[in-house]
């Protein structure tokens, strides 16, 4: 297992990076998305748990995605267009780092309306 961090999958900075957890092998990919209220939270929130996947055989992408600023209109929602690009990103990079399972999405609470907001908003994930 290993995890390379801060790669870059937008261009705007630290809010665009995700870490990538390589369990060395051909296998499944779990994609997960922070919780926070859409205000808060990390990407290494959740780092404990995804290296235990890892180690068990199973990838995984932690991500950041730009956050509600304060102020900030209700026009400016960016995480979700940020969560479709990490799942882009993850389904045309991933397998160059020997990932080539199927995909899975997820996350905690406002990171798990994330990943059902590309369930249900497909045209999301074709943008």
């Amino acid at each position: 297992m290993r995890v390379i961090r801060d790669i870059e999958y937008a261009a705007h900075g630290p809010q665009t990076s995700l870490d990538f957890y390589l369990a060395g092998g051909p296998g499944p990919l779990y994609v997960y998305f922070h919780d926070g209220g859409f205000i808060a939270g990390d990407k290494e929130d959740a780092s404990a748990g995804l290296e235990l996947l890892a180690r068990q055989g199973i990838s995984c992408i932690s991500a950041n995605y730009r956050l509600w600023r304060k102020g900030g209109s209700e026009q400016e929602p960016f995480f979700y267009g940020d969560a479709a690009a990490v799942v882009a990103w993850a389904a045309r990079g991933a397998p160059q780092y020997g990932c080539t399972g199927p995909l899975y999405i997820g996350g905690s609470s406002a990171g798990a309306a994330l990943a059902m907001m590309l369930c249900f908003a497909r045209p999301l994930l074709e943008e």
